[in-house]
């Protein structure tokens, strides 16, 4: 079961990244392959330093009771990101390509990547008191970051492009609260 919770939180903790390489694609600012590998291995370097800052604080109690205060963690951050995506506009993704080259270089893949982890950082440290495995959680990650960022860029020049960039933080939301919902029943 913590395999697909691993999948989950790589799947809900990455809906950033879908949705930043839809927004790219629709507007035709290119992420090349180097970049996107910049971007998978930062936010994945993230994902593994908050899970192991979070690992101390599961060891301050019971597993069972760390499991319940990881997985209220996690539903109050994906309530907080559905709150915040109704309350806030989303930061311009052009200020990410600075030199207005229609392309993420790799200093601007590096800005954006932390842009990416710092989200994350909460998620992980949460997801490691629920006891999600590490090692596992964070190949998940990386292959998830690659994966979305690629297909959407892809999927940025279609009509249903626009279609899932305005719901994918929303779904991300949910996703998260859905996880903690799973880390209560486990």
């Amino acid at each position: 079961m913590h395999v697909l919770s691993a999948l989950l939180f790589a799947v809900s903790a990455n809906i950033d990244c879908l949705a930043i390489g839809l927004s790219y694609g629709i507007q035709s600012v290119k992420i090349d392959a180097r970049s996107n590998l910049i971007i998978a291995v930062i936010s994945t370097a993230g994902t593994l330093i908050s899970m192991l800052a979070g690992k101390p604080l599961a060891a301050l109690c019971s597993a069972d009771t760390a499991n319940r205060i990881g997985a209220v963690l996690l539903m109050l951050i994906g309530c907080w990101i559905l709150f915040q995506n109704h309350r806030t506009q989303q930061k311009s993704l052009k200020a990410y390509d600075r030199d207005a080259s229609s392309r993420i270089d790799q200093k601007e893949a590096v800005v954006l990547a932390f842009a990416l982890t710092i989200n994350n950082m909460g998620l992980g440290i949460s997801g490691s008191i629920t006891g999600l495995p590490i090692p596992v959680t964070c190949l998940f990650t990386f292959l998830c970051s690659l994966l979305f960022i690629a297909v959407s860029q892809v999927a940025g020049k279609s009509c249903i492009a626009y279609l899932i960039h305005k719901y994918a933080r929303d779904t991300a939301a949910w996703m998260i609260i859905l996880l903690g919902i799973l880390e209560c029943c486990i």
